[in-house]
């Protein structure tokens, strides 16, 4: 009865086909004509509830070899895993550790992906994410700075804000020449006619700046928020073994 059932399932779906023009009832139809055109052995797998991978894919009734891919995401899609599922074999998810992967195995990433990460004849790179902060491609609006990051394939630098500001001071420390001269991110600004102890004569105003002690300063508009670390994947499509 359950391959009778198999077999009126195919035929019902064979026969509501727009490319079947003639039905012979004596012959099974082949998977190819129901759309069963994927080789099971090259579509993805995914952790099932009792701890081992599962293939995801329909089974052709009539041949088990052949089947259609149930794809968990679109082909270059990045997903994160709290888990690191590196050297689990036929997921087809990979990790984005700019790792140089083979172009015949993975074939549909490799289409997609191109050199644009770094490539040889036989292989292509995966992107590297090791580390950073992935953002939205683009600017964003004054609010944030209006700095942002338009490439895909180099990082944006570290930064903060810079921070500035000034205060009034006497020749003593306006003069690096002097015993309380400055330096690091302190330096002697626009001269004024001022003398701190006596009050008269020259002075200056004596200026601060972050970035002139380290260059991460001034460097971007915004500050690295409080974060966890998880792995990024990058899902590969079908797998040839």
């Amino acid at each position: 009865m359950k391959n009778l059932s198999l077999f009126v399932s195919a035929f019902a779906l064979f026969a509501s086909s727009a490319s079947a023009q003639t039905i012979n009832c004596g012959t099974l139809p082949s998977c190819e004509s129901l759309g069963y055109v994927d080789k099971t052995a090259q579509c993805p797998s995914m952790m099932g509830p009792n701890g081992t991978w599962q293939r995801q894919v329909l089974y052709c009734p009539f041949d088990k070899s052949m089947g259609k891919c149930l794809h968990p995401a679109a082909v270059g899609q990045i997903a994160y895993f709290t888990v690191n599922f590196k050297d689990a074999p036929g997921r087809g998810w990979l990790l984005c550790d700019g790792q140089a992967v083979s172009k015949t195995k993975y074939p549909q990433l490799a289409s997609l992906l191109g050199s644009q990460f770094g490539s040889s004849s036989s292989t292509f790179n995966l992107p590297d994410y090791r580390g950073y902060f992935l953002r939205v491609h683009g600017t964003p609006g004054l609010t944030y700075g209006k700095t942002g990051n338009t490439s895909l394939t180099s990082p944006q630098k570290e930064g903060l804000p810079n921070i500035t500001g000034h205060f009034a001071a006497d020749d003593s420390m306006c003069n690096k020449g002097y015993s309380f001269g400055i330096g690091g991110a302190f330096f002697a600004g626009t001269a004024i006619n001022l003398d701190m102890t006596s009050k008269e004569g020259n002075g200056c105003l004596l200026n601060f700046s972050a970035k002139n002690s380290n260059a991460i300063y001034g460097a971007q508009s915004g500050v690295t928020p409080p974060n966890y670390a998880v792995y990024a994947y990058i899902y590969a499509g079908l797998t040839v073994e």
